[in-house]
């Protein structure tokens, strides 16, 4: 999943922390798993994913018509308890103590709990994002990308994860891909206002024009 926004040329201004909508994070410890179906282990869904898929469909398709932000917030809120959701009592502890730790802004600690993640549920979405979102604080950029692509696989409509993508996609360069990426993450979720500046940013420079 080459979703997560970040940038080479950023790096010598020191770490730049995400903003709340993308949240992706670390992979030099990251599992190696294979992405195609044929052998070795698979990223597999979590548990109840018919009935999550279910629900995380009208979601959307009621967030996409929201009359206003505060209506888009509360359905946004809905989706991410869905996301963030594993299906398992021990990883749902390890990831509240991520966010504690993220909030801490202690990404090392948060870093190596989100390896165990990965490790222990390789079809949870939320823990490569998670994780793809620390590695972009740390500037692993490259590790950010390997994990945001992991989040997609598993959850194509993560917006969150399609707005990291074009933030670190902005931050290598990939200015075009970057602006594509932004309007994937807007076509699920318009209410995103990082995304919404960084694409009419973008399509200004990219284009030829503000729209």
């Amino acid at each position: 999943m080459l979703l997560l926004g970040g940038a080479v040329g950023a790096a010598s201004a020191g770490p730049a922390r995400p903003s709340a909508e993308v949240l992706p994070l670390p992979r030099d410890q990251a599992p190696d798993i294979p992405l195609h179906p044929d052998g070795g282990q698979k990223l597999l869904p979590a548990p109840g994913e018919s009935e999550r898929a279910r629900q995380l469909d009208g979601l959307l398709k009621t967030l996409k018509g929201a009359v206003d932000n505060t209506e888009a917030k509360e359905v946004e809120l809905e989706i991410w308890r869905l996301w963030l959701h594993s299906g398992s009592d021990a990883v749902d502890l390890l990831m509240k103590r991520v966010i504690t730790a993220i909030n801490d802004e202690d990404y090392s600690l948060a870093l190596a709990l989100l390896n165990r993640i990965v490790e222990i549920r390789p079809g949870y979405a939320e823990g490569w994002n998670k994780r793809a979102s620390v590695l972009f604080v740390l500037q692993d950029f490259q590790g950010s990308l390997f994990d945001i692509e992991r989040t997609l696989i598993l959850e194509p409509h993560h917006f969150g994860a399609l707005s990291g993508l074009g933030t670190v996609l902005e931050e290598l360069g990939e200015k075009k891909k970057a602006l594509e990426a932004f309007r994937r993450a807007l076509e699920l979720n318009p209410f995103l206002p990082g995304a919404r500046r960084a694409e009419k940013n973008l399509a200004a420079e990219v284009e030829g024009r503000d729209i």
